[in-house]
């Protein structure tokens, strides 16, 4: 498998978010992979979701936002297909 850079480290599977914290209330992690287009995030209580069809645009500006979680609240959760990958963080 390769390695899939996630926001604030590198990861050797594309779901291990080992390592790195952002700092969110909402979002313990979060990666993309532009090839997929898809978002992965970590949330800090409810599991990890993939996000399907996501433009590098939306990744970008996530990365941008200084709230994360109002960005993702705004931008993300109502506007992708997702589905739960696995549960409680």
């Amino acid at each position: 498998m390769r390695p899939v850079s996630y926001r604030n480290f590198i990861a050797a599977a594309p779901l291990s978010f080992e390592g790195g914290v952002i700092p969110s209330a909402v979002i313990k992690a979060y990666s993309y992979d532009p090839s997929a287009k898809e978002l992965r995030i970590k949330f800090r209580s409810e599991g990890i979701y993939v996000y399907q069809d996501v433009p590098p645009d939306t990744f970008d500006a996530l990365n941008a936002a200084f709230s994360k979680g109002e960005f993702f609240a705004a931008h993300i959760r109502n506007n992708y297909t997702f589905r739960r990958v696995s549960g409680a963080a």
